[in-house]
């Protein structure tokens, strides 16, 4: 039997990439029902998350079997409850600062006001349709609740923050997908309302989002740049930098198409 090199660390198991270590920081992590005292601050959650992704990492997709694709939905499913457990506004914050440190093999993002954090990774279960997977912590009152987002996932890299007319938030989440074979770039649009994280219609036609991944079918610019935090937005081909071939500004309460610029 092959050996096996065990150190414990905050509660899951740092193990090679055989399948049998891998089950074993399952049944641990699993131990912990309540899920209270999977972490206690900021830096034992990254640290958990990077261990998971490290072990998610190790997982080999072009030699899957039955027990390693089980292995992965685990892992995944482990991520996923290790997010839906921050608890705290103030504890978002604190894993903001604490992501920044070091790269990670997963993307976190905080809205400036720090209301609205999305977590984003590939799961590797690319087989399963569920290549990536997104997962959004938004303030409803005095705490914070996981929720999911509209549309297909994607890696979100940022997100901007505008005020209406109205009053509201408007929040812009960016994405890009570079894994498919069209890679392409997506903005969200979204309002924090009674707790809860709405698409908000406010790009032309009354949508709620802008994409590329059809762009070129359609012989439209396939780039965009997100200029002035989120207010103006250039469209343009990615081959040619110079040349605007159409731009959205910010009026308040929607985008509207401004002049053409050279």
């Amino acid at each position: 039997m092959t050996s096996i090199n065990i150190k414990s660390k905050k509660g899951i198991i740092i193990l090679g990439c055989s399948l049998s270590a891998i089950l074993i920081s399952y049944f641990i992590f699993a131990d912990h029902g309540d899920q209270k005292d999977l972490f206690k601050n900021e830096k034992e959650f990254v640290s958990l998350l990077d261990n998971l992704f490290l072990e998610l990492n190790h997982m080999e997709v072009d030699n899957l079997d039955n027990d390693n694709l089980e292995a992965m939905v685990h892992i995944n499913e482990n991520i996923r409850r290790a997010v839906e457990n921050i608890n705290s506004l103030s504890l978002l914050k604190a894993i903001e600062l604490e992501y920044g440190k070091r790269n990670h093999l997963f993307q976190f993002i905080l809205s400036p006001d720090g209301k609205i954090g999305v977590f984003s990774w590939y799961t590797k279960l690319d087989a399963s349709g569920n290549a990536i997977k997104n997962i959004a912590i938004h303030q409803r009152n005095n705490k914070v609740i996981p929720t999911s987002l509209y549309g297909d996932p994607i890696i979100y890299n940022d997100i901007f923050q505008l005020e209406s007319n109205k009053g509201q938030t408007v929040y812009l989440l960016y994405g890009a997908d570079q894994s498919a074979s069209n890679s392409y770039q997506r903005l969200n649009s979204y309002l924090l309302r009674d707790g809860n994280l709405e698409a908000f219609s406010g790009f032309p036609d009354h949508v709620s989002t802008l994409s590329t991944l059809l762009a070129e079918e359609n012989n439209l610019p396939n780039h965009f740049d997100i200029l002035e935090h989120g207010s103006k937005i250039n469209f343009r081909n990615s081959t040619d930098t110079s040349q605007v071939k159409h731009s959205l500004l910010f009026n308040g309460d929607k985008f509207v198409y401004t002049a053409l610029e050279n």
